[in-house]
């Protein structure tokens, strides 16, 4: 198990994999997908340094790019805040596309919007170790957890009958299904192992 876990952190397999799916990318959707992502973590890193005036030292996996504030302890609000940041920061750049989508429309536009709606929207799922689900353990109160733990399986849940519906619709793919459950499986795993 260790071994896989090694593989799964490290960066050459990690920069490997993002080049191959770059070459395959003909939409160009993946980069768009890539540059939401980067909004997102620029997001916590800005709050970061000007929290603690450093950065933090970053972690490429095959997951993506992450913080590494592991025993770090800042402080209810400040965590919050630190938190909050990459979600806000999609946001923000959502808002921006809006309003310049109402001055000149654009597909690459309209793309950037709903790539930083998704990508902010999905770390504030209540699972795991999304901001969401950090915000939420940081938040409830110790004898809430078990609860928490419940709201997490049903998010999770609800996620995995909507994707199963649409593949059944066929207005998802077979794939597009595999590669959730396996995210959804993910989240779950990662949901009990904070605990």
């Amino acid at each position: 198990m260790r071994r896989a876990a090694a593989l799964l952190d490290s960066p050459v397999l990690a920069v490997g994999g993002l080049a191959l799916v770059l070459l395959a990318d003909g939409t160009g959707l993946v980069r768009l997908g890539l540059c939401a992502s980067l909004v997102h973590e620029c997001g916590h890193l800005l709050v970061y340094w000007l929290l603690l005036h450093r950065l933090p030292p970053l972690r490429l996996t095959m997951a993506g790019i992450g913080l590494q504030a592991d025993g770090l302890w800042l402080g209810r609000w400040r965590e919050t805040l630190l938190l909050a940041a990459g979600p806000l920061a999609n946001l923000a750049a959502a808002a921006v596309c809006a309003v310049l989508i109402s001055r000149r429309a654009t597909y690459g536009r309209y793309f950037f919007l709903a790539a930083n709606l998704c990508v902010g929207l999905y770390n504030l799922l209540p699972v795991g170790t999304l901001d969401g689900g950090r915000l939420a353990r940081l938040w409830c109160p110790a004898g809430g957890q078990r609860l928490l733990g419940l709201v997490q399986c049903g998010v999770v849940a609800a996620l995995g009958v909507w994707l199963l519906r649409n593949v059944w619709q066929g207005s998802a793919p077979l794939w597009l299904a595999l590669a959730g459950a396996a995210a959804l499986a993910a989240l779950l795993r990662e949901g009990f192992a904070a605990e």
